[in-house]
């Protein structure tokens, strides 16, 4: 049986301010990247050690955000050990609408749900992957970043809800479908906290999907034109293959397929296991490749963000500072989502082409690597121009247009 908090059962960590250094962060004190996995309905490994700081230390947080409920994580024993001790603790109960931050690590947790949620252990496959996606030691693509994952034991459009309410969060992630083609007027339920999130300066990536059977590639989850929706590339960078049901790989079985919309990211990679403290499972399909993304978006901000000398969060953009570059994105002292959006949609490698026969018409702009995020940041820094695409440009312009239309009655 687990007891609700009180007060006294509240033990708040010290906060570690100053600079992060190392590793290209900032001299100055700037606003820490946040990133959001959203509508996760299982559990996620807290106690993996990619999740952990090098330090040890406890990272700061950007003001504004609520003071969290400090959870420390146990010492020494089995895996088994260690989650019997934190069950006992607050992450064996969360209360909705209360923020809980694991000391030590990069994560903080939030159930977004109208009722206690109880099951941070149980499948805990997808959001333990999500999560190192993005911020991961070893396979994230942005160990800097902090990531909450928003839990719901009801409705998506519940966590979608807090993000509107999260002025702190800077970009978000999702694997789910809440908005659709199909008839059902809840499937609408998420589209106004959407817009919300959005419409203040925000970004939210989306899953593309992974198989045959969805027939519809361009209107997938949250296929709002005010999201960025990602896909999924080989690990060559191919763009479009057929469902290989001869692969080991588990993500090519049942008629998957690699398939981007705006840009791909990796669709198959190693990622931290659910269930030990330091193992691996296999991840990926565009519920991997989404994230990934996110965090290279995290590292574009929070770059801009340095080069700005940004020493608070600011309103409607994703960063702002005094210090302006003589041309490019940040000439204005400011990096908006649509200039992000453009930044990512400008250095994507140009995809591998549309095969004969192909199912899906879209293939976006190509994929996200580390080398296309490098040249994204000399653009920021503005020693790089961003490249013209006008017939990616053009294609992308349309696509949106129908998705547009598509959830129209929204």
């Amino acid at each position: 049986m687990f007891r609700r908090l009180t007060a006294a059962a509240i033990v708040l960590g010290c906060l570690v301010s100053g600079a992060v250094a190392a590793q290209g962060r900032p001299a100055v004190s700037t606003p820490p990247v946040v990133v959001a996995v959203v509508g996760e309905p299982g559990g996620i490994n807290v106690l993996h050690q990619d999740f952990r700081t090098p330090d040890g230390r406890t990272p700061r947080y950007p003001a504004g955000m609520p003071r969290p409920v400090m959870v420390a994580l146990p010492r020494g024993g089995s895996f088994s050990s260690q989650w019997a001790t934190l069950r006992r603790g607050p992450l064996g109960h969360l209360e909705p609408g209360v923020l809980y931050a694991v000391a030590g690590t990069r994560l903080l947790l939030v159930n977004t749900g109208a009722s206690s949620y109880d099951a941070l252990q149980s499948d805990a496959v997808h959001a333990t992957g999500v999560a190192d996606a993005v911020t991961g030691s070893r396979y994230g693509t942005d160990p800097h970043a902090l990531v909450v994952v928003a839990f719901t034991g009801g409705l998506y459009a519940d966590s979608y809800s807090w993000l509107v309410q999260s002025p702190w969060v800077t970009l978000a992630t999702t694997s789910d479908y809440e908005i659709s083609t199909t008839a059902d007027p809840t499937q609408c339920a998420a589209a106004a906290p959407v817009r919300a999130f959005t419409d203040a300066g925000h970004q939210l990536f989306s899953s593309a999907g992974n198989t045959t059977d969805q027939p519809e590639p361009l209107f997938v989850p949250n296929g709002m034109p005010q999201t960025y929706i990602v896909g999924g590339v080989t690990g060559s960078g191919q763009t479009w293959m057929p469902g290989q049901t001869n692969e080991t790989d588990p993500f090519f079985e049942f008629g998957n397929v690699v398939r981007p919309y705006e840009t791909g990211e990796l669709f198959s990679f190693p990622a931290a296991a659910p269930d030990s403290l330091a193992g691996t499972q296999h991840f990926g399909g565009t519920s991997g490749a989404t994230p990934r993304t996110a965090g290279w978006a995290a590292r574009l901000v929070a770059h801009a963000r340095e080069v700005l000398h940004q020493t608070k969060l600011a309103s409607g953009v994703l960063a702002s500072g005094p210090v302006k570059r003589a041309r490019g994105p940040l000439s204005d002292g400011r990096f908006t989502r649509d200039e992000l959006v453009a930044l990512l949609h400008a250095v994507a490698v140009p995809h591998s082409g549309l095969p004969d026969g192909a199912q899906y018409a879209a293939e976006g702009y190509g994929a996200l690597d580390a080398a296309a995020i490098k040249h994204a940041m000399q653009i920021l820094d503005g020693t790089a121009t961003a490249p013209s695409r006008p017939g990616d440009d053009q294609a992308d312009a349309a696509a949106h247009q129908v998705r547009a239309a598509v959830v129209s009655r929204c």
